[in-house]
């Protein structure tokens, strides 16, 4: 059975520097992948109405499906914008975030979740049931590469640390600069150097 929805149109997205401009449309399709006896079934139940916060850092699992799928989404005209797997959701999910230069609609997630979940299926990457959600990165979109902070600095960004910096583990304020193994942030007034490694989450903000 397949249910689809139409579009969400939300506000328009931040432009990052030396990149075309986009639409600024959100667009999602989440699937149900169920394995049994008749192979695979998805079953499309987006778009969704924005993205949830990112709490699960790019495991080893994540890294090993970001190196399967980029080439599967790449295939589709699309670019890989960042990849998470939640292994404690009941059942796992496999969260992709695909962009492009001209934006991303519901079709372009439709397509690349069949593209996606067919070589999941083909591959065995993952076992029993999971879920795949394919959407774009939304106006707040996460970060997860060095390239991808380099893109966003001068802009507000929200980030959240595996550990403790400076006695807190919460920023909110200006992305200054990115010099791996480090960024700066500036909150309030007062400039923080963050390791990459201790990042958890990041995200891009619409404003402070």
């Amino acid at each position: 059975m397949v249910r689809s929805q139409l579009l969400a149109v939300g506000p328009p997205s931040l432009r990052p520097r030396s990149r075309a401009p986009r639409s600024g449309r959100f667009a999602a399709v989440i699937l149900r992948g169920v394995r049994g006896a008749f192979g695979a079934l998805f079953l499309f139940l987006g778009p969704a109405r924005g993205t949830e916060s990112i709490e699960t850092p790019l495991s080893q699992k994540a890294e090993q499906l970001n190196t399967l799928l980029t080439p599967v989404v790449e295939g589709e005209g699309m670019e890989l914008w960042g990849l998470e797997y939640h292994a404690g959701s009941k059942p796992p999910v496999v969260r992709i975030f695909i962009d492009g230069e001209n934006g991303v609609t519901v079709d372009d997630c439709a397509r690349v979740s069949e593209q996606v979940g067919a070589v999941l299926e083909v591959e065995q990457a993952l076992k029993g049931n999971y879920t795949l959600e394919v959407s774009s990165p939304g106006v707040e979109r996460p970060l997860f590469t060095p390239e991808q902070f380099r893109r966003y600095i001068g802009h507000p960004v929200k980030v959240r640390l595996a550990w403790p910096e400076h006695d807190r583990r919460n920023f909110r304020g200006v992305l200054l600069s990115v010099d791996e193994p480090m960024i700066e942030v500036e909150v309030d007034g007062m400039a923080y150097e963050l390791p990459l490694a201790a990042i958890h989450n990041a995200r891009v903000l619409e404003q402070l």
